[in-house]
């Protein structure tokens, strides 16, 4: 007898789900260009971190492009590319601040909680200013520093977006970027949608107000427990927290299975080919495709290849691979279980919890 899709083991067995017929090489092929051609520059011109920070705008705002079934348009790219940038400087400026930090990564979190209640475009945007806003948050630096990461991330997303287009002008499925209807209606629909989710009956208010509160006290405890990457933690509880428990317990279990399964797979690696600087970036690369190709196939299989990608990337720029695999491994399963716990510690009123 099969478990109810609504029970732990339902939930369990829907996230080990594989849908072959999302493989998308083709696309893969074209969010990873987007990722190779920073690192390469960055390589050869002696500015790896430089070339990390944007073949990492790159990833995030490609990764988007995939989600919910659909493709965004290039104006939806280029806006979320715009504000990702502006949050990165935000968050590199108030990242040296402690509890503020985290108190602005709260008020990021509840604006882009918030915007789940609007269409699939918004909540987008809202999603990657956040992640833009958490990762820079790790990065604190003057604002010479935080203008330059804030560049570097846009020009990561404007270069995604140059691909996606061409992609589009060569035929693929990606749709009618010349024939978008007109953006005034549906802005003006989704600005009076959020305004009357401003109340605590309403599921999307609630939904920010968790998020706010789980990623002001993640970020805490990041700083508390990591000396480097302390907004992995927050990071993981952005992406896995959803105003359902049935997509929170389902990414949360997935995130955390396949950081695990890419942890062993990137030490394995690790130790037997003691990658030198150049194959170091050869690999991110690599993990890039796979991410993009796989996102929509299982995600937990895509946790295993971003996971690898992290750690290959930040290796690349720098910092030790063990280290990195050990923090990012530690990180996300906290964040995960920090999702889980906030989402139980208040729950959406109507929604299963089997």
């Amino acid at each position: 007898m099969s478990p109810s899709p609504n029970s732990i083991g339902g939930l369990a067995a829907n996230a080990a789900r594989v849908d072959w017929a999302q493989f998308d090489p083709i696309g893969g092929l074209r969010g990873m260009s987007a990722v190779a051609l920073p690192l390469g520059v960055g390589l050869a011109l002696h500015q790896t971190s430089a070339g990390a920070i944007m073949g990492g705008g790159a990833l995030a705002l490609g990764l988007g492009s995939f989600d919910r079934q659909s493709r965004k348009s290039l104006a939806v790219m280029l806006l979320a590319s715009l504000l990702m940038g502006a949050s990165a400087l935000v968050g590199t400026l108030t990242g040296g601040w402690g509890w503020g930090a985290s108190l602005t990564a709260g008020f990021w979190g509840f604006g882009g909680g918030l915007l789940i209640a609007a269409e699939t475009d918004l909540w987008f945007i809202g999603l990657k200013s956040v992640v833009g806003l958490l990762i820079a948050s790790g990065y604190a630096g003057n604002l010479h520093e935080a203008l330059n990461r804030a560049l570097l991330v846009i020009a990561g997303g404007f270069l995604q977006s140059l691909f996606l287009a061409l992609e589009s002008h060569l035929g693929r499925k990606w749709k009618d970027l010349r024939r978008r209807p007109n953006p005034t209606p549906a802005i003006h629909r989704n600005f009076e949608t959020l305004r009357s989710q401003l109340n605590f009956r309403s599921p999307a208010f609630r939904h920010a107000l968790r998020l706010a509160v789980a990623l002001a006290l993640g970020g805490e405890l990041g700083r508390l427990w990591f000396t480097h990457n302390a907004y992995w933690l927050p990071l993981t509880v952005v992406i896995v927290l959803r105003p359902d428990f049935q997509q929170t317990f389902t990414r949360g279990l997935a995130r955390m299975g396949g950081t695990l399964a890419g942890a062993g797979l990137t030490t394995l690696i690790v130790f037997l080919a003691r990658p030198g600087h150049g194959a170091l970036a050869l690999l991110a690369v690599g993990f890039a495709w796979l991410c993009f190709s796989f996102f929509r196939v299982n995600y937990a299989l895509y946790a295993v290849f971003i996971t690898a990608y992290v750690v290959f990337m930040l290796s690349f720029a720098g910092l030790p691979e063990m280290g990195v695999v050990e923090a990012r491994l530690l990180a996300t399963c906290q964040g995960g279980g920090l999702a889980l716990l906030a989402y139980l510690a208040w729950p959406t009123p109507g929604k299963a919890e089997s």
